[in-house]
């Protein structure tokens, strides 16, 4: 955080420049979702709610985390508004 300026007043200010709608970053929520979402069929097969699935939501869950990781990632990165200096 060097060079940059942090408002501390608006830290803890319901209205302030860092809150979220009701507590919540939306956009955040949207990209954990979306992150998680691929790796669901491949999960639900492997705790034995579902007979079978496609070949490829089994391998992305051996990866799980690093897929729902990436994506994440970069769906975080591009719904969220570009840092003011």
């Amino acid at each position: 955080m060097r060079g940059r300026r942090l408002n501390h007043a608006a830290l803890y200010s319901e209205t302030g420049e860092y809150a979220y709608s009701n507590g919540w970053n939306l956009r955040a929520v949207i990209a954990l979702v979306l992150g998680v979402l691929p790796n669901l069929p491949g999960f639900l097969k492997a705790a034995g709610f579902i007979p079978a699935t496609l070949p490829v939501f089994e391998v992305l869950y051996t990866y799980a985390w690093f897929v729902g990781l990436a994506i994440s990632a970069v769906l975080y990165a591009l719904l969220m508004p570009r840092a003011r200096d």
